[in-house]
């Protein structure tokens, strides 16, 4: 065998210093670097509405609802177990990349009192993660819907009205982005996510086991003896899906009948 001369120059990236404080509100007025067209308009409807989350606006009301209850992420990627720690991830791992934006969900039925500014109470949260313009595909990701609401119903009319957005051509009447993949990666434990992705419609694709490597402090599947990382379990994931050919065969009128079914508002 003829001897090959070659070198391997690899040398591993230093891990990325924690955010200054002063960066994990993002600048000043707040850039969203978003790589596509937004119209609102296409995310609201008479009782909710989503808009881009923007921390200075909602980080105090989100953390209000959500930092009580670190179980809220026992099927997530991420921990969130401060405030700091959710801000830093949403500024180095959507912010700061152009093909991901993170919403947040108002009930403009009801006024923040504390927070005017709002325009309503903030519902919950969910993501358009990895649009690609390339492949024109798309995550629905990282939902949460908090308690007050669940069971309403706008968890299920948000995500409608994302995926609608998304599937939508745009010169349709709203205008969307014109993809053709809209999917939805859960946590296989999570049943209530897998449940919302069934109720957009979505067929489910896949059973990925031992998919993602989890933050120390969430179980999933425990690794073997000796592996490299021993002390942070995987997770399985199941994959769901609607696409173009499902939209333009009667998923567009089945979208919007879950977009206008009226929401169940506990009194």
């Amino acid at each position: 065998m003829a001897r090959v001369n070659f070198v391997n120059s690899y040398a591993p990236r230093p891990l990325p210093d924690a955010l200054p404080e002063a960066q994990l509100y993002g600048p000043e007025p707040y850039d969203i670097n978003w790589a596509f067209p937004l119209d609102l308009n296409t995310l609201s409807t008479d009782e909710i509405f989503l808009t881009p989350f923007i921390p200075r606006l909602h980080a105090g009301a989100y953390w209000e609802q959500a930092g009580p209850h670190p179980e809220f992420f026992k099927h997530y990627l991420i921990l969130n177990a401060t405030l700091p720690a959710f801000l830093a991830f949403l500024e180095t791992h959507v912010r700061k990349k152009p093909e991901s934006i993170q919403f947040a969900i108002l009930d403009r039925r009801r006024a923040d009192g504390a927070r005017p500014q709002l325009g309503g109470q903030l519902a919950g949260v969910l993501g358009l993660w990895d649009v690609s313009a390339a492949d024109l595909s798309a995550e629905i990701a990282h939902v949460l819907v908090f308690p007050e609401w669940q069971g309403t119903g706008v968890g299920a009319r948000a995500a409608a009205l994302l995926a609608r957005f998304c599937l939508q051509l745009p010169t349709a009447s709203p205008p969307g982005l014109g993809l053709r993949r809209v999917q939805w990666v859960a946590h296989s434990d999570n049943k209530p996510s897998i449940g919302l992705a069934r109720r957009l419609g979505m067929t489910h694709e896949a059973h990925l086991r031992w998919q993602k490597v989890l933050p120390e402090g969430l179980h999933g599947r425990t690794p073997r003896a000796g592996d490299a990382r021993l002390s942070r379990d995987s997770r399985d994931s199941v994959i769901l899906s609607v696409c173009c050919d499902e939209w333009e065969e009667g998923g567009r009128e089945d979208m919007q009948a879950l977009i206008e079914k009226p929401l169940k508002f506990k009194t």
